[in-house]
């Protein structure tokens, strides 16, 4: 009861009690994955440890290569320090009390599975490489010079600093009685 609080999915109509048939489930997902069915703790926890595992390796390859944000590291490092803190004083045997806080951490790292495709597909794409500083020079036959663009706002400017010079002299030259 406390999966179908949390997370909504259910083959059961709570508000009767009657149990629904399972090609009445609306989540295909629950119906493909028959962990939620039978309950199977052993199984459930060896495949969110090998989910886990891998996007640990991912994780490292991609942070090796230098093509992961800092940001997501550390948020899987988190993660990854409340896995091991569950994970580790029950070496791998679980009880059936474990079943809701396994599920958790499978939710939990399916979101990070998400992420790091992004990334290793991003990884995969090489980077740009830029240009050359001799391949920006236009075409032209030899001996010849490029083209040089006018310039408009030269002339504008002198004539602005030649009115500000005028102004300031004259603004000396007179003097306050």
């Amino acid at each position: 009861m406390a999966y179908d609080l949390i997370f909504g999915k259910t083959t059961r109509n709570w508000s009767c009690g009657a149990a629904m048939s399972l090609a009445e489930v609306q989540d295909p997902q629950t119906l493909q994955d028959d962990l939620f069915i039978r309950r199977d703790v052993k199984r459930l926890g060896s495949l969110t440890r090998e989910e886990i595992q891998k996007n640990f390796n991912t994780i490292v390859r991609l942070d090796t290569a230098k093509r992961l944000p800092i940001a997501v590291r550390k948020e899987f490092g988190g993660f990854l320090r409340k896995w091991y803190d569950f994970n580790v004083p029950r070496n791998a045997k679980y009880v059936d009390a474990d079943f809701i806080a396994l599920i958790n951490f499978r939710e939990a790292n399916k979101r990070f599975t998400e992420r790091l495709t992004i990334y290793d597909q991003l990884a995969k794409t090489p980077l740009k490489q830029p240009v050359a500083p001799t391949s920006l020079v236009p075409f032209g036959l030899p001996g010849e010079h490029p083209p040089s663009t006018p310039r408009p706002w030269g002339w504008i400017l002198s004539l602005g600093l030649g009115l500000a010079g005028i102004g300031f002299l004259a603004g000396k030259a007179k003097v306050i009685p």
